[in-house]
């Protein structure tokens, strides 16, 4: 019988391969998180749902010096692949807690963010949470990379193949979900003065093995990596992936990535 998918195990063993294969985020979004903050607000900021730290080591690169980061994320494997990533780095540390239940004191925190991890979340406990531990002045900052699983290219061409592969697959989930009222969410919290939303569209190149490693890295395919068998699904991915190749041996994944940015009064 297959184990109920929880926050503790949904990625358990797709560590190595989250952290090899998923985009980091344009600078150019990044760049509109500082200037939503005050001054002297505390300088931690908190990554909820780091994963293997992609996010939480671009923050860091961004944010002063004087700013403390803590990575939180309930799942051993990938935890631990952040902590291995941030062997050197004082600044950064990870903690294993719940998104819904943050221990920190209150208004403690000068920002908050997440990136592509809120649609597991209980929001609404979450909110509530983050409400208390933001001081005055901060900001939660969602973030999200979407790729374009429209048209005849490569990815609409592999969403009809896991549409084919695992019945239930559905490659509009997030906009069929909660997802799709973030900002009316954010706009709603009791302690939220002010919502932006920016955007930014560009295209990642790979090569198809890269392709592969990207897409197997999603929780969501492990029905179709336990279906095929591990080696067969990776095949089938690369062989589809290299139908699309351009001269010089890549792929193209385009992406529109995404900040909502909910300031607290």
């Amino acid at each position: 019988m297959e184990a109920e998918l929880t926050v503790e195990n949904r990625f358990s063993g797709l560590a190595q391969g989250y952290d090899i294969h998923r985009p980091s985020y344009p600078t150019e979004l990044l760049d509109h998180i500082q200037p939503a903050l005050t001054d002297g607000i505390p300088k931690l900021a908190v990554d909820v749902g780091a994963g293997t730290g992609i996010a939480t080591r671009q923050l860091a690169k961004a944010l002063p010096d004087e700013w403390q980061l803590i990575g939180i994320e309930p799942n051993d494997d990938m935890r631990a692949q952040a902590q291995a990533n941030e062997n050197t780095n004082h600044r950064v540390r990870y903690d294993n807690q719940q998104a819904e239940s943050l221990s920190f004191d209150a208004a403690s925190v000068g920002l908050m963010t997440v990136a592509q991890a809120i649609h597991w979340f209980d929001r609404p406990a979450f909110f509530a949470c983050v409400g208390d531990v933001l001081a005055p002045g901060s900001a939660l900052a969602v973030l999200y990379n979407d790729r374009d699983t429209s048209g005849d290219g490569l990815l609409g061409r592999f969403e009809d193949l896991m549409e084919r592969e695992m019945p239930g697959y559905d490659r509009h989930y997030r906009r069929r979900s909660a997802d799709a009222a973030l900002d009316g969410e954010l706009a709603a919290l009791p302690w939220a003065v002010d919502v932006q939303v920016h955007r930014v569209r560009w295209e990642m190149p790979m090569p198809p093995e890269g392709f592969a490693g990207l897409m197997l890295s999603r929780s969501k395919l492990k029905p179709y990596t336990a279906k095929l068998g591990a080696d067969a699904a990776e095949r089938e991915l690369i062989d589809l992936a290299d139908t699309f190749k351009d001269d010089d041996g890549l792929v193209r994944v385009g992406y529109t990535s995404r900040v909502h940015i909910v300031s607290k009064g």
